[in-house]
């Protein structure tokens, strides 16, 4: 009979075996890294990685390492090169197979680094621009997902906010923004679309907080609803050392103009927006996952055609005051709630 010694000796060889048996065979899995733009407490990241991990936790066949650069609340350039630099630290410790890059950031900083490198393959996402800006065009190892503004839907909501005397074709409508890079994709998306029967008049971007007050003030009476692009890089003043607190940019905007407004970033509502349409991070994710199966599975990413996911969010201001608001459509409401995107904030 043995004794407690043994006993003790053979449990711990056996967790020791099973141990090694884990890590031997988890060397094996192909290896996957997701860096994300954002930080590990953004929304935008946490829906992506819910969805992501939604596709991949029904086959346990790789391996999934998260990093996060940060970049989002960091303008500075030097503080991003430094991101670059650590993750592609990372990158070449963990040697991955597949590097899922989303947001613009990842792919300046990481993406290009990579492209028609051997034994690497690239899937951007979250990129509402040009995948050509980083020499994807031109690579054998690329393929994405591309993040687009439900436009349809931007369409079918203005006459649900503007005051029922206009027809729709004389419906005017603005685009004002920050003189961010997520803006100016924004305004250049804004301006390929045909908003007919409306009229789209004018696309704005202001760089200070000064210029975002005087700009609002002075559309009152030009045009009938605005559509807000980024507005978190607003400075509080011309020295663009400091940035505006955006729940007050917003809760002046909203206090100051008696024009409807449709948020088209995910954090409208949050800071004070009554209602926003934005790109689903959730659809992002799982698409991006299927994605990236079809290349660990033997596809080649050259072979792949880049995405545009139609999934959208609403989110809503559940608590407004704004009568045109509660008189929307109850599946606004219905789907915006459903989602976990009802604010609260008044």
């Amino acid at each position: 009979m043995m004794n407690s010694k043994n006993v003790f000796l053979a449990k711990l060889c056996f967790v020791l075996a099973f141990t090694g048996a884990l890590i031997y065979f988890s060397s094996l899995k192909p290896r996957i890294m997701v860096i994300h733009t954002c930080s590990e407490k953004d929304t935008w990241g946490k829906e992506f990685n819910a969805g992501f991990h939604r596709f991949f936790s029904k086959a346990n066949y790789a391996t999934v390492f998260y990093q996060y650069l940060n970049a989002r609340s960091n303008s500075s350039e030097i503080y991003k090169l430094k991101a670059g630099v650590l993750a592609r630290q990372t990158i070449d410790r963990l040697n991955p197979d597949l590097l899922v890059l989303c947001e613009r950031d990842a792919q300046e900083l990481i993406g290009r680094n990579y492209v028609n490198v051997p034994g690497k393959n690239i899937i951007f996402c979250g990129l509402n621009g040009s995948s050509q800006d980083y020499g994807y065009d031109e690579a054998r190892n690329v393929t994405g997902v591309f993040e687009r503004l439900p436009l349809e839907a931007f369409k079918e909501l203005v006459p649900l906010l503007v005051s029922g005397k206009n027809p729709p074709d004389k419906i005017k409508i603005i685009v004002l923004g920050d003189n961010s890079d997520v803006s100016k994709v924004l305004k250049q998306t804004f301006a390929a679309t045909n908003w007919a029967p409306y009229n789209l008049i004018d696309l704005i971007t202001v760089s200070t907080f000064e210029d975002w007050k005087n700009t609002v003030s002075s559309l009152t009476h030009k045009a009938d609803i605005l559509i807000i692009a980024n507005y978190r890089k607003i400075y509080t003043d011309d020295t663009q050392t400091a940035l505006k607190n955006p729940e007050e940019l917003m809760d002046w905007t909203r206090k100051n103009t008696p024009l409807p407004m449709i948020g088209s970033i995910d954090s409208f509502v949050r800071d004070g927006g009554e209602i926003a349409l934005t790109t689903s991070p959730l659809g992002q994710g799982e698409t991006t996952a299927k994605l990236a199966h079809r290349i660990m599975s033997g596809e080649n990413a050259r072979d792949i055609a880049p995405i545009n996911v139609p999934d959208f969010l609403v989110h809503l201001n559940n608590e407004s005051k704004n009568s045109k608001l509660y008189k929307l459509p109850s599946i606004y409401h219905a789907f915006a709630c459903a989602m976990g995107n009802c604010s609260k904030k008044e």
